[in-house]
């Protein structure tokens, strides 16, 4: 048995104190400089519904975004994601001997 096994076995236990309110908790130990308190971060207004448009491969159960690839991903990563990333080739086919993207004929 390890020296911290045993040291942990002869250790008292800690009495955990019951918890009467979050206030209670919050104030506990403040003493005569209680931390600040900050204000309650501001209310995002939800984006407007946007079109199928936008999320043209779909949304999950929880309502995210699916890309092309069929990965969910938040709104907010969403908003940071390429056009390649949302939406892939978009009906592009890769043609090797011009090495470029074009639609099929």
């Amino acid at each position: 048995m390890s020296k911290w096994l045993e040291a942990a076995k002869r250790a008292e236990p800690i009495e955990p104190k019951p918890v009467l309110s979050v206030m209670s908790v919050l104030s506990e130990g403040g003493g005569a400089n209680p931390a600040p308190r900050t204000a309650a971060p501001p209310v995002r207004k939800p984006d407007p519904k946007p079109s199928a448009e936008t999320f043209r491969h779909g949304v999950s159960v929880s309502g995210n975004p699916k890309t092309w690839t069929g990965r969910i991903v938040s709104l907010d990563d969403w908003g940071r994601l390429s056009e390649w990333e949302k939406h892939g080739p978009n009906g592009r086919h890769w043609n090797g001997k011009t090495k470029q993207w074009e639609q099929p004929e």
